[in-house]
């Protein structure tokens, strides 16, 4: 069996006494169903020269985590992540702000995360990387030469293109969606939304064996992730990875080889 990787923005290390909330039910779920490796930010603002990659194991979890500068993490974080594209995904353009210097540092940081993911990934490992923060993540690993199976989960709604292409850059974050094996939303009408938009504004074919789009609710209304985390099949079809996802498994999906094709 391949070895779980996920990924995103900040990993909740589990602590004695402590509950996790939100995204890590679900992670820690699948961890402890299936083990493997958890990747992301320590949740630390610190020096630039002391970003080093961290890992150690923690209630039979393996986590592996990287510190960000503040400057980083101001421009990624609470830059583009939390100012441009929350509200975009959430139909509030009227909230969103759009700062070039926050994408340059959004993308930065998401090379960034690629680089560390790199140095510690198995041949056959499966990579689930986790929500908006993350778009750009496996274009990055794929210009590191990464080919292992990688599946992406959008926590948020999906936005008509109307509202989509309000975004200076939307064509560049398709793109970068379709560097995944496997896209996963939260419901039918996100995913209807996702394909007529890439068919709309970037005269792109989403079809096939390079990338297989299913709609998978992971919301606080699914308590089986929570009250069941022995339950290894509930928890691949609710978080779209790893196990049998409705009628496509991902771990039948091809290996990556070549750029998704764009009429």
């Amino acid at each position: 069996m391949s070895r779980l990787v996920a990924v995103s923005n900040r990993i909740s290390i589990p602590r004695k006494g402590t509950a996790p909330g939100g995204l890590a039910v679900g992670v820690l779920a699948a961890m402890h169903a299936r083990g493997g490796l958890w990747f992301g930010w320590s949740g630390r603002t610190t020096a630039a020269h002391k970003t080093r990659l961290r890992i150690e194991k923690a209630a039979g979890i393996t986590c592996a985590t990287l510190d960000l500068t503040q400057p980083e993490h101001d421009g990624f974080y609470n830059g583009f992540s939390n100012n441009c594209l929350w509200p975009l995904l959430h139909f509030r353009i009227d909230l969103m702000r759009f700062e070039r210097a926050e994408l340059d540092t959004y993308r930065h940081v998401n090379a960034r995360f690629a680089a560390g993911l790199a140095r510690v990934l198995k041949p056959d490992d499966l990579v689930w990387a986790h929500d908006f923060h993350l778009i750009p993540l496996a274009e990055e690993l794929r210009r590191l030469g990464v080919r292992q199976r990688i599946g992406f989960f959008l926590h948020t709604p999906f936005p008509p293109t109307e509202i989509l292409s309000t975004l200076p850059v939307h064509e560049g974050i398709m793109r970068a969606l379709f560097e995944y094996d496997l896209v996963g939303f939260q419901t039918g009408e996100d995913l209807a939304r996702f394909e007529e938009h890439a068919r709309r504004t970037c005269a792109a074919t989403v079809k096939g064996d390079r990338i297989i789009l299913q709609p998978h609710p992971l919301s606080p209304a699914q308590p089986r992730v929570a009250r069941f985390p022995q339950d290894a099949e509930v928890i691949g079809q609710v978080v779209g990875v790893a196990m049998r996802l409705g009628d496509v498994s991902f771990d039948d999906a091809p290996r990556s080889s070549s750029r998704p094709k764009l009429n």
